[in-house]
Parts: C-alpha cells; sequence; structure tokens
C-alpha cells in the first residue's frame, strides 16, 4: 500500500472519528497538564542553496550540545535544556571549503520539539539583530563569547520582525505562499524550493560601521540597500527604499552561483563491507584507511560517524572499525578528515536496512505527519510510517504538514500525550495527544480506554 493510500484511509479515520468526539463533547474546564521543565529536541534543515550535507550543529552555550545534519542536510538535535539559544551550522564542502551559518531558537517550557533551520537568511537575521540591538559584529567575534553573553537577551519578537521585513524586501524572491525560512518545514532542493533558490542566486553583506544592509547578485549588481534600523521597525515600508524588483530577480538568474572549483587535497576513500543494503540486525565493517592526501609532511586525523534512523550517533576515530546495527531504516554514515595543516575534508554514504521482523517495530525515521494548527473539533493527532519507508509527502489539501522528527510523547500542539496506535496492516502508528482547546467532561483514563479501544478495532497495537 502507497503512503498517500495509507493517509487517504487515515484522513478518512480522522473525519469520522471526529465527528463521534465532537458529539460526546462538554464545555468543562481542561485538565492542566503540569510538565514542568523538560529537554528539548530541535529539528530543521541546513542549506546553502543546496543541502549543507554532513555539517555539524551545535547550540552555543557553555556545554554545547552537538549533532550531524544528514545527506539532505536534515538533522535531529536531542536532550537541548534551553528554552532560547543559538544555533551553529558547520559545512564542509567538496574541495574542502568551510562556510558557518547561525540560527536562534524559541521554544516553550512546555514544548517538547520545535523548528529550527539555518542558511545564509537565518545567518544574516541573526547578524541583523546583534548589530542593531547589541552592537555586536558577528564577523569580529573570535570564539563563542557573541552569543554565550547574548543568550538570554535573545528576543523572539525582534526576530520574526526582522524575518517579516526582510521578505518584504525580497519579495520576488520570496513568495509569501513560502512562509518563514526559520521555523517551518524547508526543503534544500533549489529545483522546488524558491527560498532555496533563493540562496543560489543572492548574497548578503551587512555594513556593521555604516548599519547598512547590501543584497547582490552573483556578479556583484546590486539588489537592495536597506538601514538595519529599518528592518526592526514595527512601521517599515519596503516602497520606500530600494528593494529587490522581479526584472532584477529575473536578471539575477542568469548568473547562478559557481560550483566549487579547485581539487580535494584530502581523497577519502569510505569503505563498506560487506554491502550498503541489507536486513537489521546487520553487522558492518568500515575502513578509511586508504584515504590519501596531496599535502606535503601531514598527518591525519579522522572522526567517523553514523547516525541512526532513530537520530542516535555513533562515533569513532579509528580507520577500520565494526558493529552492529538493529534497527531497520537509512543510516547515513559520516566521515570527516582533518589535515594537521587545517585543511578538511568530508564524505559520506548511506546504509539501507529492512526491519527484522523478530525485533520491535520502530517508526518515524523519515519523520512524521501533523496537523499544521488544530480547532476545538479537530483531533489532535501525529502519523508515522514503520522505519524504512519513506514520507513523499503527507496530505495533498495540507491540512497535515511533514516535519522531520518523530512524534513527541510529550506534548504537541500544546496537548498533552495520550497514547500510540500502531496499525500491522498499514504499517502506520497514530500518536493521540489531548485538544487544549476542546472542553471534555471525559478524564484521560476515559480517553485511554476509548482510544485502545477503538484500535484494538482497527486490528492494531496500543501502547502508553
Amino acid at each position: 500500500m502507497s503512503f498517500n493510500s495509507r493517509f487517504l484511509f487515515l484522513i478518512t479515520y480522522i473525519t469520522l472519528y471526529a465527528l463521534v468526539i465532537t458529539a460526546c463533547s462538554t464545555q468543562t474546564e481542561p485538565p492542566i497538564d503540569e510538565t514542568g521543565l523538560i529537554n528539548h529536541q530541535l529539528s530543521g534543515n541546513t542549506a546553502i542553496g543546496i543541502a549543507a550535507q554532513y555539517a555539524s550543529l551545535c547550540t552555543l552555550q557553555a556545554q554545547p550540545i552537538c549533532t550531524r545534519a544528514n545527506r539532505n542536510g536534515d538533522y535531529i538535535l536531542n536532550d537541548v535544556d534551553t528554552n532560547q539559544g543559538w544555533l551553529e551550522s558547520i559545512y564542509v564542502n567538496s574541495i574542502g571549503e568551510i562556510t558557518t551559518l547561525h540560527s536562534a531558537y524559541f521554544l516553550a517550557e512546555s514544548i517538547f520539539d520545535g523548528i529550527v533551520n539555518i542558511n545564509p537568511t537565518t545567518d544574516i537575521i541573526s547578524q541583523i539583530w546583534l548589530a542593531s540591538d547589541q552592537n555586536i559584529d558577528l564577523n569580529t567575534c573570535i570564539d563563542t563569547q557573541c552569543f554565550t553573553t547574548t543568550q538570554t537577551l535573545l528576543d523572539e519578537t525582534t526576530f520574526n520582525l526582522i524575518e517579516i521585513n526582510l521578505a518584504e524586501v525580497l519579495r520576488p524572491f520570496w513568495p509569501v505562499s513560502s512562509g518563514s525560512i526559520r521555523i517551518d518545514n524547508y526543503l534544500a532542493d533549489p529545483f522546488s524550493n524558491p527560498l532555496d533558490l533563493m540562496h543560489e542566486l543572492i548574497n548578503y553583506d551587512l555594513d556593521f560601521t555604516n548599519s547598512l544592509l547590501f543584497i547582490r547578485d552573483n556578479n556583484q549588481n546590486l539588489l537592495a540597500q536597506i538601514p538595519l534600523e529599518e528592518l526592526i521597525n514595527e512601521e517599515f515600508d519596503a516602497q520606500a527604499f530600494d528593494i529587490v524588483l522581479e526584472a532584477e530577480m529575473q536578471n539575477a538568474s542568469n548568473y547562478p552561483r559557481a560550483s566549487p572549483s579547485g581539487s580535494e587535497v584530502i581523497n577519502i576513500t569510505l569503505e563498506i563491507n560487506p554491502s550498503v543494503n541489507g536486513s537489521a540486525p546487520f553487522t558492518y565493517e568500515i575502513d578509511t584507511s586508504q584515504t590519501s592526501t596531496t599535502l606535503p609532511s601531514v598527518t591525519l586525523s579522522f572522526e567517523h560517524f553514523i547516525i541512526a534512523p532513530d537520530a542516535n550517533i555513533t562515533t569513532w576515530t579509528d580507520t577500520n572499525h565494526s558493529g552492529t546495527l538493529r534497527l531497520g531504516g537509512i543510516y547515513d554514515v559520516i566521515v570527516e578528515v582533518t589535515a594537521s595543516t587545517g585543511e578538511r575534508s568530508i564524505r559520506g554514504a548511506i546504509i539501507t536496512l529492512d526491519r527484522d521482523e523478530n525485533t520491535p517495530a520502530t517508526y518515524g525515521n523519515t519523520g512524521s505527519c501533523r496537523p499544521e494548527s488544530i480547532t476545538k473539533n479537530d483531533l489532535n493527532l501525529c502519523i508515522e510510517l514503520l522505519d524504512g519507508a519513506e514520507i513523499k509527502n503527507c496530505d495533498e489539501n495540507d491540512t497535515y504538514i511533514h516535519v522531520n522528527n518523530r512524534c513527541s510523547q510529550t506534548t504537541q500542539l500544546n496537548g498533552a500525550y495520550i497514547g500510540q496506535c500502531a496499525i500491522v496492516d498499514t504499517q502506520v502508528r497514530r500518536t493521540h495527544y489531548q485538544n487544549p482547546l476542546k472542553f471534555s467532561a471525559e478524564s484521560t483514563a476515559e480517553q485511554i480506554s476509548r482510544l485502545s479501544q477503538v484500535c484494538e478495532a482497527d486490528f492494531g497495537i496500543w501502547t502508553e
């Protein structure tokens, strides 16, 4: 059964089931969920126009929390212990050139997960805030002090305002329908995502001394020039300034970003045995010992990573390594090599495994589908496929959106987690949450009892 047909079945189920639940509702006060402080999960995408494959991502705080992006630039960062802060992405391209980008995250204490993208536009938004609000030039920061000292001062309202005003300046590149470049789902594909194409065609240049932002195309033609104070102005009138015109966008498309030129000075050899396909549990051997360099008189150091379908990461430094993979799904294998003189190179591959039928089923390694918003009459659901299957799209009507991370087991859209139903026949798991907008006479125990009965009637397996 294709994912679209599976999802059509679930949408039908959701529609009918919502009618039943609405009929049972009464106007009483909802229960208060005392979750306290929780660690958060960040997910999103890092891109430079194309995906920033295998970039390292870290929170910028006294004790950084780090992960790696996969082949598509998507990442999941677990155990984030602050409600707001800075995120840094360091990307090494095919010839060893390094790009460092930044973004900021803002999470409510009771919300488990959030989307944070990192790309040239989130970086310039960060630069604008630092320059206009804190009088800090990001380009003069020689370490993370600029970020650790401003973490508690971050202002989500100002970040949102800068993004809104910048979108007005860039409107020919930035369709209104594209939404937020910071906190909405982001696809690193310039052929299908206009925001990603924008990053292929323009360059930002912040003049800290004169408090100006310049935007140029790849031929250095000036497309826009805006005072920084206007980008934090709630009454910003884009038409009163030098903003990007439709004709300028069309002209910029004649100057696509050049591919990296030059040759690799470190030639990484990544061998995976016995193959890159199989079934879990899967015993592998990885050998990078034949890696070579054209640099004279240098030593090479190695870092290896395997990103599992559940976002856990295995690391090692030896050039020969073996182990066992126990989950079905797609694993990213990454090797980064650094020369003693500072040059770097990175390479990756994937291992695709079928699930072991004798081990418990796991779901959601390619993300999940959830409503973008809910009304008091909607179910608060999150939907995942069995690991090894890939989500193509969630819902043609856009009532459900695809996110990179698995379904939360704490909250969704401010509704507390209730339980999960795994339906064997369709290889789909649905996670139920309370609807905080709905006033219901049912207790949590009564909801669990009813939902578990519905799950069993669908030949599903209910867990809490």
